[in-house]
């Protein structure tokens, strides 16, 4: 059975008291729950409602004007961060009105204890959800009165939370859904027909007029207006009369040019009804010279015995505020679809440039493999090939370690070290690192070191060879054949414990554009056309070299012009090492793992085989374990200090790496917390993890292996002769 007309008044009470200055509301009324003759009025409620509150200025004293009106109580409660209540008011005593001598604010718990034991429950876990994670709460419950009697109660209440989250306050009304006396009077002084129920359209005019800024009753068969209320800028229009009169004084001598012809296009008298035939009302956005934005209502009013449409309202509505969020918003959506669209168009040629360039080396691997198969009696041929697969597996290597270092660059993650190193030893290990390239191109590299005053700095070794690797491949890869590449390493004393490191990297070969040059720190730029073709890369070289220099508080400079050659200068603050922890650099005739007893950890049989192959060659003395458990095992099999160090895979069934190395620390021999254990890692957030010693391990080696760094590593701790 739908609902009538009291059962409306009753909803409308309780929604008008909860509008606030914070604009939030109550649930728009559905028409459909209600008799059909209502619907247009409930429309014009809603809408009503939404306005009043969108008026308010001070919350409270809102509240405490709805409480007077409908007699009803206005609360509030306030919290400390622990959310202990240190304030509690009512505008009355809620007890005292039901009847209890106990005149102390209504708290939440007492509250609660007298709510009917059949709707406790629900209304507990409606208002403990609300206080977790909602702006506030409406709920109706019958509440135990002092004599034993319930009485119908709705409570409508606003939390307003610290910007942790926490409650600062609670505030909110007591509605009495017993007496609706006072609200009636409130809502528009509505009267009922004894036939036909039809509501007092005067009466609904008065109570529009108070959630609109200017009112008109216009009669469509005479076309003739009336001015309900304007506002005082509208003095100088008519305030009954013709149509055309309102027209010509209203929208062309306050309404801005642009939306003159639209506007009486809206209030065109001739094709009013059939535009709002079966709809509650048509509207219209457009602006004032003074007031701003406005939006206006035709609204139907009365219909004649034939039911055809009499009388309208026409309503204007102030809305400069919301539409000026609302064009801002659309603009911040534009501006994130556009972004969207540039980083989805990037995203899309990265992955189309990123398939070709890393399926190229890897079809050369292929099929240099299946070469290889017919090969094997011709030890010429298959030198041949097993340089081409190394070159080629180096290469695709080189393009997924750029592509994951600007994903962790490009999401924060760059962790610098601070330790001691030596700047002789990065460019060694950088010319090991391009010696293959420079080979299969011809250049002449040539590398002067001769002003590194200061040798042992202290700073992120890893990141200062990654940006010279970049730099001296980019000026490989993009030389001439027999071109010249030079490298100088300068170092400039600033004081006792800080200097500036220098780099300098000029070479002979296709050089850049300026045009190129304002793009060349974005993600995967390149020389384009011929360049695209004839030189390999990620594009990604120059990205991570500018982030990384950055990070580490230097600057980079680049020169160069088309056919001219290209000259960077890289200049980066370090400290420099004390002489207690100054660095040796051991010739590399001295760099030997011979002896040298291993604990390799591995249980992928390839990579043990791989592994324990090229530590062997280096003289190392190899026993292997196939997961954590075996090499804990193993360890206690033996005698103290019997290993050396340990190689350790992260990743492996049964015991993984991590828990194996927590597990041999926290062991009772005296080796346990000295053995060197080194991590075998293709993840790029346990190499992160480990450099912050977040685990107990030493070093890590990122997969594949490069045995040059493993052997250099191994001989600083393994050897009597140590490198510190």
């Amino acid at each position: 059975m739908k609902k009538s007309f009291d059962d409306l008044l009753n909803e409308m009470k309780s929604r008008m008291a909860y509008s606030t200055n914070y604009r939030e509301f109550s649930l728009a009324i559905n028409p459909l729950e209600y008799e059909d003759n209502l619907h247009q009025l409930i429309e014009i409620v809603n809408k009503g409602t939404m306005m009043w509150a969108d008026k308010l200025e001070d919350t409270h004293t809102n509240i405490d004007l709805y409480a007077k009106i409908t007699e009803s109580i206005a609360w509030g409660m306030r919290f400390d961060k622990e959310g202990n209540i240190i304030y509690s008011s009512e505008t009355r005593s809620m007890k005292k009105i039901l009847g209890y001598e106990d005149e102390n604010p209504l708290i939440l718990n007492e509250w609660m204890d007298l709510i009917n034991p059949k709707e406790r429950k629900d209304i507990e876990e409606r208002v403990v959800y609300a206080l977790n994670y909602e702006p506030g709460f409406d709920v109706e419950y019958h509440i135990r009165r002092a004599n034993g009697t319930y009485g119908f109660i709705r409570t409508i209440a606003r939390i307003i939370r610290r910007e942790d989250g926490s409650i600062e306050m609670i505030s909110g009304i007591n509605v009495d859904l017993n007496n609706d006396v006072r609200m009636k009077e409130f809502l528009y002084t509505v009267s009922l027909s004894n036939e036909k129920k039809i509501i007092d359209k005067d009466n609904i005019i008065y109570g529009l007029n108070k959630m609109f800024f200017a009112v008109y009753r216009y009669d469509l068969n005479a076309d003739t207006f009336e001015a309900v209320s304007s506002p005082r800028e509208y003095s100088n229009i008519a305030t009954k009369g013709k149509l055309s009169d309102l027209k010509g004084d209203f929208i062309e001598g306050l309404v801005d040019e642009k939306y003159v012809g639209e506007l009486y296009n809206f209030l065109d008298r001739n094709t009013i009804r059939d535009r709002i035939f079966g709809k509650d009302f048509i509207s219209m956005d457009y602006k004032e010279a003074r007031r701003g934005w406005c939006r206006s209502y035709l609204i139907p009013h009365s219909y004649d015995e034939k039911g055809d449409l009499k009388e309208l309202l026409y309503v204007i509505q102030d809305i400069d505020e919301e539409k000026r969020r609302e064009i801002e918003q659309n603009e911040k959506i534009k501006d994130a679809m556009l972004k969207a669209t540039n980083a989805n168009r990037t995203k899309t040629a990265f992955i189309s440039r990123m398939s070709h360039d890393m399926r190229t080396p890897m079809n050369a691997i292929v099929g240099l493999t299946e070469i290889g198969k017919n090969k094997i009696n011709d030890p010429e041929a298959m030198k041949d090939i097993i340089n081409k697969i190394t070159y080629a597996s180096e290469h695709l290597l080189s393009l997924i370690n750029d592509v994951l270092d600007v994903d962790k660059m490009t999401n924060g993650k760059i962790e610098l070290d601070k330790r001691t190193f030596s700047l002789k030893e990065i460019i060694s290990n950088s010319k090991s690192v391009i010696q293959d390239e420079i080979y299969e191109r011809n250049i002449n590299l040539m590398i002067d070191d001769s002003q590194i005053l200061k040798d042992s700095v202290i700073g992120s070794p890893i990141h200062l060879e990654r940006i010279i690797n970049n730099v001296l491949s980019n000026a490989t890869r993009y030389n001439r054949v027999n071109g010249i590449v030079k490298l100088c390493v300068k170092q400039e004393l600033i004081d006792e414990k800080n200097c500036i490191v220098e780099i300098k990297v000029r070479d002979s070969g296709i050089g850049m554009s300026e045009d190129f040059l304002n793009k060349i720190y974005e993600p995967f730029a390149q020389v384009e056309n011929e360049a695209r073709s004839n030189y390999e890369g990620s594009g990604l070289g120059m990205t991570i070299c500018k982030r990384l220099i950055d990070a580490m508080n230097g600057n980079i400079q680049i020169n160069s012009s088309p056919g001219r050659g290209t000259l960077i200068t890289i200049r980066i603050p370090f400290e420099i090492a004390s002489e207690r922890n100054r660095i040796i650099m051991p010739s590399s005739t001295n760099v030997s793992i011979e002896g040298v007893r291993i604990l390799l950890v591995e249980d992928n049989k390839l990579n043990a085989e791989i592994a324990c192959e090229l530590l062997e060659e280096a003289g190392a003395i190899v026993e292997k374990a196939e997961n954590g458990k075996i090499a804990i095992d193993k360890y206690m099999q033996h005698e103290e200090y019997y290993y050396d160090c340990i190689l350790m895979d992260i990743r492996m069934p049964v015991l993984n790496g991590v828990e194996a190395t927590r597990i041999i620390r926290s062991l009772s021999r005296k080796d346990s917390k000295s053995i060197p254990i080194f991590a075998l890692t293709a993840d790029t957030f346990i190499e992160e993890v480990i450099k912050k010693k977040q685990i107990e391990m030493n070093e890590h080696f990122s997969k594949p292996l490069n045995i040059e760094r493993i052997k250099k590593v191994i001989y600083r701790y393994c050897k009597k002769e140590s490198l510190f």
